[in-house]
């Protein structure tokens, strides 16, 4: 239960859902760009994504890839975030957790604090609903929205580095990253 909250506190945090009573916001979240880290020639075909600045605190995200082969069933994603808070030369670890993707994938399924996030995910991609995860597929998530609203009005300026990182047989393959901040309002 405990990786369930915080896996759903870590989505929301990044503004995957959506918090009506945090919209008088005193920052602006800004997104500046989105990376993918080979550290293994046989996991990841190809890798990619964009991020559209669509207005103040409004994004589009689209992310795609395809692996070279199916996944293990003891393949792990690693979620890690790390801030820097505007007034420090400090890197903080806000956020490292490990989980087993297939249990990961069947355990989000049945989590009604979730269900936002999967049916979001449902209707703007073909992503990864079950194990084992196929190989040889492209995968895809388009225009997913990104908001400052899901952010507390207390929310920190910071710089942040959002990082998902595969593994398969304890190996890390891939790494996913995407920088922003939260910064003053102008």
């Amino acid at each position: 239960m405990l990786k369930i909250f915080l896996s759903t506190f870590v989505l929301i945090s990044f503004g995957l859902g959506k918090n009506s009573q945090l919209s008088a916001t005193t920052f602006n979240l800004e997104l500046y760009n989105m990376t993918w880290i080979k550290h293994s020639d046989n996991f990841l075909k190809q890798g990619g994504g964009n991020i559209t600045k669509l207005a103040t605190n409004h994004y589009s995200v689209n992310v795609w890839f395809e692996f070279e082969h199916d996944w293990a069933r003891n393949s792990e994603l690693r979620i890690m975030i790390r801030v820097k808070p505007q007034k420090s030369t400090k890197i903080l670890t806000f956020f490292d957790a490990k989980w087993n993707v297939c249990d990961a994938l069947r355990t989000f399924k049945a989590a009604p604090m979730v269900d936002y996030i999967y049916t979001e995910l449902k209707r703007k991609s073909n992503f990864l609903r079950s194990c084992p995860i196929k190989g040889n597929k492209f995968y895809w998530v388009r225009d997913f929205i990104i908001t400052s609203d899901a952010f507390p009005s207390y929310t920190p300026y910071l710089s942040f580095n959002y990082s998902a990182m595969y593994y398969e047989n304890k190996k890390l393959c891939v790494e996913h990253m995407v920088q922003g901040a939260i910064v003053p309002k102008n």
